[in-house]
């Protein structure tokens, strides 16, 4: 949210920078710096460099591209509540199109070694048997969530910062 916040209202250069802080900060979690990620650290295990891609240029992209999209959406819509809601919902639906496109790419032929060793870390079993499903485990359970609070949370604080802006700039 703030990375979609920051690149609507301040601009696709503000956004790409706050990306690239979230997403330095994903990748010390992967280290336990900062907090844990345990998936995170599955991921290092196998491939520090992928880890890197999969953390850090995607959510640069994330908070650069809804800038550019608020910026070509400016004028659309009453107090630019359209162009921050969509640009909102692009930055949601494109962090989780990068992510997903990356692990898919990155570590796809190793999908199996990673739902094991998250069965083996949290003592369940998530019943995935293909990559295609753990795909779809990752979008349904993050990707549907994080597009709708994004683009409802998102788009309205953007919305007030702009009014909020406007009304202090007269």
């Amino acid at each position: 949210i703030p990375v979609v916040i920051a690149s609507v209202v301040v601009g696709p250069l503000s956004g790409a920078i706050v990306g690239g802080i979230f997403g330095i900060t994903s990748f010390l979690q992967c280290f336990g710096i900062g907090g844990y990620s345990m998936f995170g650290a599955i991921l290092l295990s196998l491939n520090p460099f992928f880890t890197f891609i999969m953390c850090i240029p995607t959510r640069i992209l994330a908070g650069l591209i809804p800038g550019f999209i608020a910026k070509a959406l400016s004028n659309v819509g009453p107090k630019k509540v359209l162009s921050s809601m969509v640009s909102a919902l692009s930055g949601a639906l494109l962090n989780t199109l990068f992510f997903v496109s990356a692990f898919a790419l990155l570590f796809g032929g190793q999908w199996q070694g990673i739902v094991s060793e998250m069965e083996t870390a949290v003592g369940a079993s998530f019943g995935i048997s293909s990559l295609l499903n753990l795909l779809i485990f990752i979008v349904g359970t993050n990707g549907i969530i994080e597009a709708i609070v994004t683009t409802v949370v998102g788009g309205a604080i953007s919305v007030g910062l702009f009014s909020a802006m406007k009304q202090r700039f007269k």
